[in-house]
């Protein structure tokens, strides 16, 4: 009795979960959607002092951002994406809709790798790392190329990410602002390492490694 009940908290945990995405997805994604739109329509809006259309044009980027990062959370909750093909994926569709615009290579190494299932915590950590690490290459690196590597070990999860632009020299205020503190508390969480090399005028690796059971 005490087993079928437990497997019936389990899922009804998993349909909540389920719903809660749904909901997400259909109702603060469309009117971010509507903020995005109307932002964009004002912006071009004839006379309108530049003044007034950068700031309908920040409304419109802060609103796509933002649906993207609920997209994100979205694909974090739902019980049905939670194993290592499903991140890679969204690792993929992040490089596209962050650093799309630069000359990418990206390397999965082996392509025949094990698929297995990852905690929330892994996932969570591993993806908010990597998003942290190309913005920063989008704002700071003044980048036109890009490598991104993943190595998939037996018991750990590696992403390297490599630009060509502009570095920095030291763990100075400039690596404070590039939010590199915060990838190594990422790391950190998930009992890995996190390793910033870079020098100015030779462009910034950032190599993340988590192991799968964190």
């Amino acid at each position: 009795v005490a087993m079928r009940s437990r497997v019936l908290r389990r899922r009804e945990v998993a349909l909540l979960r389920a719903q809660i995405a749904r909901d997400l997805h259909d109702d603060i994604g469309s009117n971010l959607g509507g903020i995005a739109l109307l932002s964009e329509m004002g912006a071009s809006h004839p006379n309108l002092p530049p003044a007034v259309a950068g700031e309908f044009s920040t409304i419109k980027e802060t609103a796509e951002q933002t649906s993207d990062s609920m997209r994100d959370i979205v694909w974090l909750i739902d019980s049905d994406s939670n194993d290592l093909r499903e991140l890679l994926l969204r690792i993929r569709d992040c490089v596209d809709r962050i650093v799309g615009h630069l000359d990418v290579e990206l390397e999965v190494s082996p392509d025949n790798f094990r698929n297995r299932n990852l905690s929330l915590l892994f996932r969570r950590h591993v993806l908010l790392a990597f998003k942290e690490t190309l913005n920063n290459v989008r704002r700071h690196a003044e980048a036109s190329a890009l490598s991104v590597k993943i190595e998939i070990g037996s018991d750990d999860f590696v992403f390297s990410v490599r630009d060509s632009g502009v570095g920095f020299a030291g763990e100075s205020e400039a690596a404070a602002g590039h939010g590199l503190r915060n990838l190594r508390k990422r790391a950190s969480r998930l009992k890995g390492e996190c390793m910033i090399e870079s020098a100015a005028g030779v462009g910034t690796t950032v190599t993340f490694r988590a192991p799968f059971k964190a």
